[in-house]
This record gives C-alpha cells, structure tokens and sequence, in this order.
C-alpha cells in the first residue's frame, strides 16, 4: 500500500493514492487512484472505474457520484433530492436499487421484475457475495454498495475498499485507511481513530468520514415524511368538505394539517389542525 502525503487534509493528512488489490477479487496488482484537487472526497478513478463525475451535495455534504465509466461503459446514477440512490442507467437500460436499513445495495432490478443483482454483506461491510441474476455483468459495473457508497469491490482484483467522504474504509478489517482528524476524549466508542462508525456499524453509518450518524436516521426521515404527508392530505381533505369553496378549502385544510402533523407527528394532529384552520376561516368569511 501506498500514501501521497498532503497537509492539512482530513484523513490524518495523508491520502491514499495507489494500493494493493486484495478485497472484492482478491487479486495482488497495485492500482491507482486520481483525485479532483488535493483533498481525496472526490475519486476520479481508482481501480474499478474512471471518468467519476460528480453532482450536487448530498444530505451529509458530500458531493455525489453522478456517473462513471467501467470497461467502456458509462453508467448514470438516479438519485433522489436527498442524495440516495434510486437506480442506474447502463447500457441504455434503467435499474432499481433495493437497500437495506444503512442504505446497502442489496439488489438489483429492472423492468420484469426479476433480480438482475443481488449483494450480501458481513456485519461491517465486506461484500460476503454476489450474484449476477439476470443482468449479466452489472453485478460488477454497479459501483455502489455498502451503504450506497462509491465502492472498489465487484471486480475481479479490486480493493474492497468503500470510500467515505474524506477517507477510504477498510470493510474486511472493520477500519478506515487513515486516521481521523479529530479527537474524541470523551467518548470511548471514538477513541479509536481508525474505527469505523463508532465500532458499530449495525446502528450507525460514516458517510463523510469524519463521524458516525444513526442509520435509523433514514428510516425516520422517511417516516416523519410519510406521516406529514399524511396529515397534508388529510387536511386537505378536511378543509375541502368543511369549507364549499374547495380553491380556498384545500389549501386553509392542507397548510393546517400539514403544521399539526408536523409538530405533533401525527396524521391525527394533522386533521385536528386542518379541522382548527377552517372553522376559524369561516368565522372570518362570516
């Protein structure tokens, strides 16, 4: 293995430039890895991939792989407003991502239905298997997996290595490549500056490298959306039989249902709040 020296960067100032090939193949060959500027959050090749572009900042302000290119093919990630991953494009076909609860690529899927790639995990990441289903070689062209990150795994003689924001992790040792640039004296789950996610990666993810958030951050994200909605509608719905004038009933029902529900977390409040919302409008029409 290798390091290119480069201060004042997170990783404990060194970045990883070239490394030995023994994770997803197994191979011994050395390869190298290209970054855009000195820091190493944005790889524009390494082992599996070139051409990596990048687009907006996800939830976690990292920027994310829009598109790279593996064995003359480009592939397009989907990805929705947060910055998860919803699917790739390859070879002018559309594919849907399964996850699991860290956001894992687990699978693969296309139009019939069927799995075309399937991925299994050990406890701190390493890919345990793979499966090419139906899709052919897109078990290795996919470049995203565990926790949807950018990952240098599925192709004969590559690394393993995922890569996290401002550092690269090491999912069959359970560490990161480089030191973290921080010290956390209080909290021994963080004393280890190698340590990936706290030494707790069934609960907690490292998306930028530098600390450990609640995986079931994303589930609740996704279910606080679904039960604000939910009061959203059914405020609406309230505010529109309550009031004739559906133009003004609507949105009165869908704004108070859409505070309740957000405040209590509840679609109940979100009614209770719609139903608040248009009683005091008509007594303001009237």
């Amino acid at each position: 293995m290798r390091w290119g020296c480069w201060p004042g960067s997170s990783g404990g100032g060194w970045r990883l430039t070239a490394s030995a090939a023994a994770g997803g193949g197994g191979g011994t060959a050395a390869e190298t890895i290209a970054y855009a500027g000195a820091g190493q959050n944005q790889p524009l090749t390494d082992g599996s991939a070139t051409g990596i572009t990048y687009g907006l900042a996800d939830q976690y302000g990292q920027p994310w792989v829009d598109s790279y290119t593996t064995a003359g093919t480009t592939d397009y990630i989907i990805r929705d407003q947060q910055g998860d991953p919803l699917g790739i494009i390859s070879a002018g076909h559309s594919y849907m991502y399964l996850t699991d609860n860290s956001g894992s690529i687990t699978g693969i899927t296309g139009s019939c239905g069927c799995s075309d790639a399937s991925y299994a995990y050990t406890p701190y990441g390493a890919l345990a298997s793979k499966s090419a289903g139906s899709g052919g070689t897109l078990v290795t062209s996919n470049l995203l997996g565990y926790t949807g990150a950018l990952t240098d795994a599925f192709a004969a003689g590559s690394t393993g290595y995922v890569h996290d924001g401002a550092r690269w992790y090491n999912p069959k040792t359970g560490a990161f490549a480089g030191q973290d640039t921080s010290s956390y004296l209080a909290s021994p789950a963080n004393g280890n500056r190698y340590a990936y996610a706290g030494d707790n990666p069934a609960n907690s993810i490292d998306p930028t490298g530098d600390d450990a958030i609640d995986s079931g951050l994303k589930v609740g994200a996704f279910v606080a959306g679904a039960v604000i909605t939910t009061g959203c509608i059914a405020g609406g719905a309230v505010g529109a039989a309550a009031l004739s004038e559906t133009v003004i009933g609507i949105p009165i029902g869908a704004i108070g249902g859409c505070i309740g529900g957000g405040l209590a977390f509840s679609p109940a409040a979100g009614v209770i709040g719609a139903v608040a919302g248009t009683v005091t409008t008509i007594v303001d029409l009237f």
